[in-house]
């Protein structure tokens, strides 16, 4: 019989830097409405310390404002692990981040990313109005990807 893959949804940002915290945002929505769709995950920045807690996952879901996405957009995308990152320093991007778990575990999950274009990410601010108004369609978005990932990635 076949079983559901393990997926991991991460929400990325600092909530007191304005519209950098809509990953946690729109995670903890996804959370509090789905809580059987993944296990979720809010961080302020991915860090190699969280190697062992996502290393056993086969499907991993990032959630993160971009600065370099048009504003009050949604951007979705698969990505992989960085062939060119080297291990220096301490904060690191979603694909840094699979490069840093292809190098600790012997499968690298199949990941994607929801990108959220931001309008401020001033220190002491809120989250916009303009990108606070995602937050609904992104977590529908976010619950209809998830449900169909037991088509996207074989399981056994």
């Amino acid at each position: 019989m076949a079983t559901a893959p393990s997926i991991i949804v991460i929400g990325i940002g600092n909530p007191q830097r304005g519209d950098d915290g809509i990953g946690p945002l729109i995670v903890s929505h996804l959370h509090a409405r789905h809580p059987a769709l993944a296990r979720c995950m809010i961080v302020r920045q991915l860090l190699p310390e969280m190697i062992p807690e996502v290393e056993n996952a086969e499907v991993i879901v990032f959630v993160d404002a971009a600065v370099d996405c048009p504003i009050a957009t949604i951007e979705w995308g698969q990505i992989k692990p960085d062939q060119r990152f080297s291990a220096v320093g301490h904060l690191l991007e979603p694909t840094q981040f699979l490069a840093l778990l292809k190098l600790c575990s012997p499968q690298v999950p199949q990941a994607w990313c929801l990108r959220v274009g931001i309008e401020q990410c001033q220190p002491g601010s809120t989250i916009s109005d303009t990108v606070a108004a995602l937050v609904p369609d992104a977590v529908k978005q976010l619950s209809r990807f998830l449900l169909t990932i037991p088509q996207l990635v074989p399981h056994a």
